[in-house]
């Protein structure tokens, strides 16, 4: 049998499909943790920056405005690198303290880009605001971190898929490999039956798995088949060998006819015994002919419902003449029917 090409297999496609399923399965996993990931980093900012805006206000309402002012341009001064920014402003918008500028209002709370607060930084900004008496404060902390954690992710998300695709598609083309292998002895073996070599069994492996048990009914079918295609050939040699007899007799009967017809003798014996004969041969044909209908179904619309009891009290009503003659006892035992009997010895 010729190898099935792999890439027009069942098997490859599976194994296709499987690997696709996994890929998948991962990514949309992958990118579910991302965004739950995410969104606990982006509410843990907002919670600090929150929390900041709370001691800011308690300031504010303890100590005053001055001393208020003094504090956050304290925290303003004691920021490096631009980590967290404040904005103050009062009632008309100008700007008391700040260590950014703003390109618009800031909101109330987003996320925002640090280009839009006058930063060169390529990453974004949490921010909150909220009013301090006729001033408006806005505190805000940078995204960095999270554009890190976003990007080892994505790095380590990225590698960890291929390595996953690398290792789905290695196992289900292992099992492919095996899988149409398989196939293909299977299909080596079908071939040596249907090249008339009956005595072949297609191979079963330990696993006992499905194709196993298919594999064994087709080695009993094969097995079946076999048995018939046997009984065939020795019923077919024996039809043979009967007919062999009758047809050398009606060859015998035809030449004797022939040679005393060219004698002017009468040959009408002859010709009876040719005729007896052949009607025992067509007899023997019709036989055949039905034994093959009925095997094949096809005088199965003629059949009829027997009632055996019946026929075996006919049959046994027929034979009581002659035990009574014997002095013999014939008895039949059927349900439904009488017992017939005459006794003085039982056969």
């Amino acid at each position: 049998m010729r190898p099935v090409e792999f890439y027009r297999s069942i098997s490859a496609r599976l194994a296709a499909l499987f690997t696709a399923i996994v890929v998948l399965g991962v990514f949309v996993g992958g990118i579910t943790a991302y965004l739950i990931i995410k969104t606990e980093l982006e509410q843990r900012h907002f919670t600090i920056i929150e929390n900041d805006l709370r001691y800011f206000a308690e300031l504010y309402r303890k100590d005053g405005r001055d001393e208020f002012i003094d504090a956050l341009q304290s925290h303003t001064h004691s920021t490096r690198d631009h980590e967290a920014v404040f904005n103050l402003t009062d009632a008309t918008g100008k700007t008391l303290v700040s260590n950014i500028s703003p390109r618009q209002r800031l909101p109330d709370k987003a996320e925002i880009a640090s280009t839009a607060l006058g930063l060169k930084e390529d990453f974004s900004y949490f921010l909150v605001s909220a009013p301090m008496g006729t001033m408006r404060l806005t505190l805000g902390q940078s995204a960095e971190d999270v554009s890190e954690i976003e990007e080892i992710f994505l790095q380590a998300s990225g590698w960890a898929l291929l390595l996953i695709f690398a290792l789905t598609l290695s196992g289900v083309f292992a099992i492919a490999t095996r899988t149409n292998q398989r196939i293909s002895e299977l299909g080596n073996a079908l071939d040596a039956v249907n090249a008339g070599k009956l005595d072949t069994r297609l191979p079963v492996s330990r696993r006992n798995d499905e194709i196993d048990r298919l594999v064994t009914l087709m080695n009993r079918s094969i097995a079946a088949l076999g048995c018939v295609v046997e009984t065939n050939r020795q019923i077919s040699s024996d039809i043979a060998h009967d007919l062999k007899a009758p047809l050398n007799r009606l060859r015998i009967d035809i030449e004797r006819a022939i040679e005393r017809e060219a004698r002017g003798e009468k040959v009408t014996e002859e010709l009876e015994r040719i005729e007896a004969e052949s009607s025992r041969i067509l007899s023997t044909f019709d036989a055949l002919l039905r034994i093959a209908q009925i095997e094949s179904g096809a005088r199965k619309e003629r059949f009829v419902s027997l009632d055996l009891g019946a026929a075996t009290s006919k049959v046994a009503e027929f034979y009581q003449s002659y035990a009574e003659d014997l002095g013999a006892t014939l008895d039949i035992d059927v349900p439904g029917h009488p017992t017939k009997s005459t006794a003085t010895r039982s056969f």
